[in-house]
């Protein structure tokens, strides 16, 4: 690599670290703002973060501010990505650092861009003062004058759980910490998913390239937003399965596969989708066939003891959820015309074999994804070498756990471009599996699709908007990010198109040369 080219990578870098302090630095400041149409109020005595200040900032502020830190993000994930394709070598241990404060940063200030957080608040309370999620709802509370129940907000006042018994115990542990303050309970949920989210990068960074691990992951500020700042579920779900994946390739074995089996069969009780690890699992141990006996087992036996004390019921508003079509997705623009031809049943039952078959034919034109590898290891040198050759670290990049984790990007990218029901804060089960493995075009859809369904949830809170910063909102999230989503789609296919073109025609400009040789 020449030294102007090792330049231009340093300075893109630093540029990147730069954009990435200041997304941060956005994020806190417009939590510090305190409660607006971004972020909703904490009840409760404040004797731990989040903290912030009783500004009453105007909806259009509180708009602008999210929406520009996502642009920075996005930005400052490009330039590194580009820096790190041209060897970019920060110093690992400041990245470490950084990621480790970020997230601290993200759990200071209280959450935005959503009012989630307090209704998994309300199914913790019902499930500590012996009420069921599955049936009951903060409503429940709201009538016997429960402060959590009162404090949460449209449209989930009504709406029963759809996640899965873990997290429900989650849920019933910070309510447990928490009692009847929201504050605290809120900020019990939000560490422990900015906990789960540094466990995570910690493991990744074991797995993966470490730089491109933390630099793509831990410091990310469209995940930091998404998922840690926003206390989703999500980091604390996909933890499981990373730890899952981890555990299938520190041993390969059938010990290191009952435990991964018992990790993602954990996953899965936080969110059904997770199953999608499962199916990675399976890939990965495709040549061990008693390993991947096992791992089935351990995953179904897992999964299935932590239904039992609430039984089918848990399961019913999942599938009810199955049907749903965001207003973000491709599949949208569908879902109206459909009606009115076929009914609502029929429209969303169609749209639904839509997304199913759009996400096999992605995963089948993507794999295989360009395998992970240790920051440094000669990709040339580790396909010549022989198995008594090669070092450790790249005997590591064929470990199940590695094949598992290419098969969830795989799967993960798939399905949060076809599913008819996505938000930007599930695209964490596709960026944890990816930043693992080699750098490619899917990194710059990822960020461009995490940005655009990120921005199109701002401000977030279900209120009353001005004109002008209603309309934004309801254009980007309607009109525009349905749009970008149609268009990801496509050219994830493109992409995969061209990645088994490729090879192909290399082959066939081989054959020709050789024949007129």
């Amino acid at each position: 690599m020449s030294p102007a080219v090792a330049s231009a990578a340093n300075a893109r870098g630093r540029l990147g670290l730069v954009l990435i302090a200041a997304s941060i630095a956005l994020i806190v400041l417009t939590g510090l703002l305190g409660p607006s149409a971004a972020e909703a109020a904490l009840p409760g005595r404040v004797v731990s973060p989040p903290f912030w200040f009783g500004a009453n900032p105007p909806a259009w502020l509180v708009t602008v501010l999210p929406d520009l830190a996502l642009v920075l993000g996005a930005a400052a994930m490009a330039l590194a990505w580009s820096a790190l394709r041209q060897g970019w070598a920060p110093r690992l241990s400041g990245l470490i650092a950084g990621s480790w404060g970020a997230a601290g940063a993200m759990v200071f200030v209280p959450p935005m861009l959503s009012a989630d957080h307090l209704v998994y608040a309300a199914y913790g309370r019902l499930a500590t003062t012996g009420g069921n999620p599955y049936t009951e709802t903060a409503a429940t509370l709201a009538a016997h004058g429960d402060p959590i129940g009162l404090a949460v907000q449209p449209p989930w006042t009504n709406t029963s759980s759809v996640y899965g018994p873990l997290a429900t115990a989650e849920q019933a542990l910070a309510s447990w910490i928490g009692g009847t303050s929201a504050h605290t309970t809120v900020f019990v949920l939000a560490f422990l998913g900015a906990a789960a989210f540094v466990a995570m990068g910690a493991m990744l960074r074991r797995i993966g390239d470490p730089v491109r691990v933390t630099v793509l992951f831990g410091l990310n500020p469209l995940l930091l937003l998404e998922t840690v700042n926003a206390a989703h579920l999500d980091a604390f779900a996909v933890f499981f399965a990373v730890a899952g994946l981890y555990a299938l390739h520190r041993r390969p074995d059938v010990f290191g596969a009952a435990l991964a089996g018992a990790l993602i069969g954990l996953g899965c009780a936080a969110k059904l989708s997770l199953g999608l690890a499962v199916l990675a699992g399976i890939w990965g141990l495709r040549q061990r066939w008693r390993s991947a006996g096992v791992f089935v087992l351990c995953a179904a036996a897992v999964g299935s003891l932590t239904y039992l004390p609430y039984g089918r019921i848990a399961l019913q508003p999942a599938r009810e959820g199955a049907r749903m079509v965001s207003l973000g997705s491709a599949w949208r623009p569908l879902l109206a015309p459909l009606q009115r031809a076929a009914g609502d049943g029929t429209a969303r039952d169609l749209i639904s074999a839509f997304g199913w078959l759009a996400l096999v034919l992605l995963v089948v034109s993507l794999a295989p994804l360009p395998r992970a590898r240790k920051a440094g290891a000669d990709l040339d040198s580790a396909k010549a070498a022989t198995p008594a050759t090669q070092s450790p670290g790249m005997r590591a990049t064929k470990s199940p756990g590695v094949q598992a984790a290419q098969a969830l990007a795989l799967l993960g990218v798939a399905w949060v471009l076809a599913a008819p029901y996505t938000l930007p804060w599930y695209d964490i089960v596709a960026w944890a599996p990816l930043v693992v493995c080699a750098a490619g075009p899917l990194d710059l859809l990822l960020i461009a699709r995490t940005t655009v369904l990120a921005a199109a949830y701002v401000p977030g809170l279900d209120v009353p908007l001005p004109s002008g910063v209603a309309g934004w909102a309801s254009w980007i999230r309607a009109d525009a990010a349905p749009v970008f989503s149609i268009a990801a789609l496509l050219a994830c296919a493109a992409i995969g198109v061209w990645r088994w073109r490729a090879p192909r025609a290399s082959a066939a400009v081989a054959l020709s040369q050789a024949t007129k040789g």
